[in-house]
């Protein structure tokens, strides 16, 4: 029985509900996580209502014990007729799968005509706030939807093409990634390689089709780099040979010389899995003399928060990028996925440029189909993850 309660509190505490009641005895360090998996879980919710375009967002400054943290503060225009009743039982089911709290949710009577009727949410753990969130039965104001779709304020706008080109002056730019292509010729997998964005591919070397994948994205149109499989601390092994942390400098340099052999085409690299070689300065160098020798720039995935992947490269000189985002690695929830999709345009707006990676699956590809249009006129440029490489 100690045994067993055991191994279920260090489950428990390896979940978001877990991970917030550790931030409300102290470890404020999981705030972040706490925040994301709310906001993922309340942004699928605004995406299944129709209210994502509504949204409109501000920040808050939390101080969480010595530290101080950004909350975020929605306004929600709800257009008549609005089902107050729904959407407050949507977003509490949303913030308990997600383990927060809802830590006070009102229904505001106006107190005067001026004044809309609204839903007032306190979100987070049962200390510390994460999200505040007004949704009003009202129209969507002018220029509206700053929380990341598009909204009037994108019109006329000029559409993202299937080509990379020079990009409107000032705009935000978005490069999308999806990795682990060559293990079929599936229809799906031509879905991507036509899909009418901008849209890296990254190609895993030595699989039954790795050679097609390259073949038919460059002949669509598509940049394509190489996905090098690279050790993980834990998980299932790489299908393929990969730079193992135990391997000589010779033999990483050999096996991604070889790789790149193999890959005819491909304009750069990115680690697939990965969790340990990248943490591994001595591992990283040798992968990364190859990548230079080619003239490559090389993506860091970031599988590891402890990578060094990025810096490395740039202190060889090593053209180099930093993922911002993964859309699906963890979940086949398309509302999800929508949510985090939304969220990476409003990541661009505010610093310019984000990088997502994404894979080659059906849950994937259907999120990106629906929101194509909101994607093009969105204001962002697509662009080759060439283009943001620094």
């Amino acid at each position: 029985l100690l045994v067993a309660g055991g191994i279920a509190g260090v489950k428990l505490l390896q979940t978001t509900r877990g991970k917030a009641l550790l931030m409300d005895a102290g470890v404020v360090g999981y705030y972040g996580q706490v925040q994301q998996a709310l906001d993922d879980g309340l942004r699928g919710v605004l995406v299944e209502a129709g209210l994502i375009r509504g949204l409109e967002e501000s920040r808050g400054v939390r101080t969480v014990g010595d530290e101080r943290f950004i909350y975020y503060d929605w306004w929600v225009a709800c257009e008549p007729p609005c089902n107050f009743i729904d959407i407050n039982l949507e977003i509490t089911r949303a913030v308990r799968r997600a383990g927060g709290t809802v830590r006070s949710g009102i229904e505001r009577q106006p107190s005067s005509k001026r004044e809309p009727p609204a839903l007032v949410f306190d979100i987070g753990s049962r200390r510390y706030t994460t999200h505040k969130i007004v949704i009003e039965k009202r129209p969507a104001r002018a220029g509206g939807a700053a929380g990341g779709a598009s909204g009037s304020g994108s019109a006329g706008r000029a559409p993202a093409t299937a080509r990379s080109t020079p990009g409107r002056a000032g705009a935000p730019r978005i490069a999308l990634v999806f990795d682990d292509f060559g293990y079929s010729k599936s229809e799906l997998v031509e879905s991507f390689f036509t899909f009418d964005l901008p849209i890296t591919i990254s190609v895993i070397p030595a699989l039954p089709h790795s050679g097609y994948a390259i073949a038919r994205a460059r002949a669509n149109g598509k940049q394509v780099i190489l996905h090098l499989p690279m050790e993980a601390e834990e998980g299932p092994a790489s299908d393929v040979a990969a730079v193992l942390v135990t391997m000589s400098d010779g033999d990483i340099r050999a096996l991604v010389a070889r790789y790149l052999a193999e890959s005819p085409g491909v304009v750069g690299v990115n680690n697939h899995m990965g969790s340990l070689a990248t943490q591994d300065r001595r591992v990283m160098q040798s992968v990364l003399a190859v990548v230079r020798s080619h003239r490559l720039f090389f993506l860091d995935s970031l599988t590891s928060g402890k990578s060094i992947a990025y810096n490395t490269a740039r202190d060889m000189g090593v053209p180099a990028a930093r993922n911002t985002s993964f859309l699906d690695a963890d979940t086949e929830d398309v509302l999800v996925i929508e949510g985090r999709l939304l969220r990476l345009l409003e990541t661009a707006r505010e610093h310019g440029s984000a990088i997502a990676i994404g894979h080659p699956r059906s849950w994937t590809f259907e999120v990106l189909k629906r929101n194509l249009e909101v994607l093009k006129d969105s204001g962002i440029e697509f662009v080759f993850l060439s283009d943001l490489v620094d």
